[in-house]
């Protein structure tokens, strides 16, 4: 090979090697971007160092379900779930927002629901505005107003949950149950 021949030939190398470095950065960005996004938590809702199961539904302000669809959603919870999470009136849930933003609004219902369909027994659910200025925020589950009519304290009983995220632009709500057992002032010492 004359000297012009291998001038082209070493350049042709150089330009092929640097495209292939330039492949292999771009390759290495992408992956670790997309390593990075799926390290990044989401949404955690837990009660002492037992996680809840959830659902999550993205909503528009125009949609409200219907309590037939809620006891839809609090039925399948109950199904698909081996056990649920103990969390009695005076019990804490914590959650962690993870890589989301704080919302604006944070509204919290109470629904104490038939473990048989998932409806609301004796109405409406209550109903609380949370106070959140972190990604991790905890609250107390309290008493919804429907327990107070709930003449037989036998036993465990459910209550389907509902955290309501308002952002500027979305909605999402987390759908989750627990049980719980009737809480009254006089045995409320010592529970989860």
């Amino acid at each position: 090979m004359d000297s012009k021949t291998k001038s082209i030939v070493l350049k042709s190398i150089i330009i092929i090697a640097v495209v292939c470095v330039i492949i292999l950065i771009s390759f290495s960005i992408v992956f670790l971007h997309g390593c990075k996004e799926k390290s990044q938590k989401e949404l955690i809702i837990s009660s002492g160092n037992n996680k809840i199961y959830y659902e999550k539904f993205d909503v528009s302000e125009e949609y409200a379900r219907t309590p037939e669809e809620k006891a839809g959603i609090f039925k399948q919870l109950i199904d698909t779930q081996k056990a649920l999470v103990q969390v009695n009136s005076n019990g804490k849930i914590s959650v962690d927002l993870g890589n989301m933003s704080i919302p604006n609004k944070v509204t919290f219902y109470n629904h104490y629901i038939y473990y048989e369909d998932g409806r609301d027994k004796y109405g409406e659910p209550s109903v609380m505005e949370l106070e959140v200025n972190s990604n991790t925020f905890q609250f107390e589950r309290g008493i919804s107003t429907s327990e107070f009519l709930e003449s037989n304290a036998e036993g465990i009983k459910y209550n389907g949950l509902i955290i309501r995220l308002d952002y500027k632009d979305s909605i999402i709500e987390y759908y989750f149950v627990v049980e719980s057992n009737i809480i009254t002032p006089e045995n409320t010492s010592g529970m989860n």
